[in-house]
């Protein structure tokens, strides 16, 4: 097949890669910013799983991929910002500062982000900025895919299905089980506008689906800087 350069110019060297149309794309790389948890100090204190280096291990996935051709003949370049310690999960203008870099300074093709990294960075990247794909490890609201225009995905977990269509589920599969037998159900959920999405778009209408009545509801609130949900009176 036949490629064309920026300028339109044919390209009939049937070797060469397809000239590049998207930015982070050049004739001859692709470059992919990553952003990363690195959660080793608090998994040393059992305070965190351990999810291993996701730097160490994208490094030498990318370079076994260039050592063997790259992708469509152009190598990857990859760019790393990782947050250490508590900062991943629990300060989000740290996540927001490593979005910024990612997306306008590292000006990808696309932002890879691993787990254990706050909503607010992924809704950063995905929604926030319209220049890059924004791959992640987790489920997210309906409302961050709609409002990301076809560029966020949710891979390589148990978990890669929309929040919503997850949590509509859950009530089924416990009812299937029997655990859902003579129980009288409540439901407590983090105060954050991602998560009533959730129970008011998928876990409700679930219980509903089942004839179940919900009969309690709190919200409990998760100020920034901690680690727990609760009331902080």
């Amino acid at each position: 097949p036949h490629g064309h350069s920026p300028d339109g110019d044919s390209n009939s060297n049937g070797d060469s890669p397809p000239a590049a149309d998207a930015e982070g794309i050049t004739d001859d790389a692709i470059k992919i910013s990553l952003i990363a948890s690195d959660l080793a100090q608090l998994s040393e204190q059992n305070l965190a799983p351990e999810i291993g280096d996701a730097q160490k291990t994208l490094e030498a996935v990318v370079a076994d991929i260039n050592a063997n051709g790259g992708v469509a003949g152009r190598q990857i370049e990859l760019v790393p910002h990782v947050i250490s310690g508590t900062d991943a999960v629990l300060n989000p203008d740290v996540g927001r500062q490593a979005c910024v870099q990612a997306t306008e300074d590292d000006r990808p093709f696309a932002v890879l982000i691993t787990a254990a990294i706050t909503a607010e960075t992924i809704e950063c990247a995905a929604v926030d900025h319209d220049n890059v794909v924004t791959l992640t490890m987790d489920s997210w609201p309906d409302s961050f895919y709609a409002e990301s225009g076809g560029r966020l995905f949710s891979v390589a977990t148990h978990t890669s299905v929309g929040r919503q269509r997850e949590y509509r589920a859950w009530p089924q599969i416990l009812d299937d089980a029997g655990a859902l037998e003579g129980k009288t159900i409540g439901i407590i959920r983090m105060d954050t506008p991602e998560h009533e999405e959730a129970v008011e778009e998928g876990l409700k209408p679930g219980l509903a689906d089942l004839g179940i009545e919900i009969a309690a509801e709190s919200a409990l609130p998760c100020p920034e800087g901690t680690q727990t949900c609760e009331q902080h009176d």
